[in-house]
């Protein structure tokens, strides 16, 4: 595509020359030269406003996907780009909740299957049976995942990159990114297979 606006932009150039023999068209002529080469520097900025519109959207971005990271203070932690592409345009598209639901709605989105327990003191007319714990229960939960998530690439990743990967660091510092403060969180892992 810069090859094409290259061309372009040297026959606009040879477009505003005066008319006369001065001005030759033989393609080897000095003059088409440096029309050629002049024509280089708009073409290449017009390539790079291409590739940099298409960056806007952080689902597609490479080259600004660090700005991306920075903006949101994330880690890399040695992902892929296109975990790393998810999870931008997962968390600029949350807001944060105390709701569970949310929080397994974000897991969703991001490719993982949880399930959240919340945890409670016991108190007078408690179940018989159920954990006999402190106030500090009322503030505490666990989010139950698979011990294994794997995760497969969508359409639009860039080229190098793996086709599926394993893992929970993405659910952990999603969730833990939106989690309210004051709330205690764990994370269990198992092989059950149904959350």
């Amino acid at each position: 595509m810069a090859q094409l606006n290259r061309e372009v932009y040297r026959q606009t150039l040879r477009a505003l020359l005066p008319r006369g023999a001065a001005w030759s068209d033989d393609q080897d002529s000095l003059l088409m030269q440096l029309l050629d080469g002049l024509a280089a520097e708009p073409a290449r900025l017009a390539a790079l406003a291409e590739e940099l519109r298409r960056e806007l959207r952080p689902d597609r971005a490479t080259r600004l996907l660090p700005e991306w990271e920075d903006s949101l203070v994330l880690d890399t932690n040695g992902e892929t780009v296109e975990t790393r592409r998810q999870r931008v345009a997962s968390l600029l598209k949350t807001v944060g909740s105390l709701n569970p639901g949310y929080y397994v709605r974000l897991a969703e989105r991001l490719g993982y299957r949880i399930r959240i327990e919340e945890h409670s003191a016991f108190r007078a007319g408690s179940r018989t049976g159920e954990k006999a714990c402190g106030e500090a229960w009322d503030h505490a939960a666990t989010v139950h995942a698979p011990t294994v998530t794997p995760r497969s690439l969508r359409a639009g990743f860039a080229s190098g990159e793996t086709l599926r990967t394993w893992g929970n660091e993405l659910l952990e510092s999603s969730i833990r990114k939106y989690w309210a403060s004051h709330l205690v969180l764990w994370f269990a892992y198992s092989d059950e297979t149904t959350f």
